[in-house]
């Protein structure tokens, strides 16, 4: 379910949209997030996605873009 809003939202507000993450909470039911502070699930999220990021990037030092593709596949 998050995943689609997620994917909803990127799709609407493109995916250099600074605020994806609090549109995702709003979309949310009420009960998904009851007692929880907003701002925490979205901070929370940002720094999983940028830990995420970071881990699975890899430098490429080839000059074309198949050479460097290659060898990437996608986390699980």
């Amino acid at each position: 379910m998050l995943r689609r809003e997620l994917d909803e939202v990127i799709s609407e507000f493109s995916s250099n949209f600074g605020s994806h993450f609090d549109k995702v909470i709003h979309r949310l039911p009420v009960e998904a997030s009851a007692g929880l502070n907003p701002a925490i699930l979205v901070a929370a999220r940002v720094v999983a996605y940028h830990e995420t990021k970071w881990r699975e990037l890899k430098v490429c030092m080839t000059t074309t873009r198949a050479k460097c593709c290659a060898g990437w596949r996608a986390p699980s």
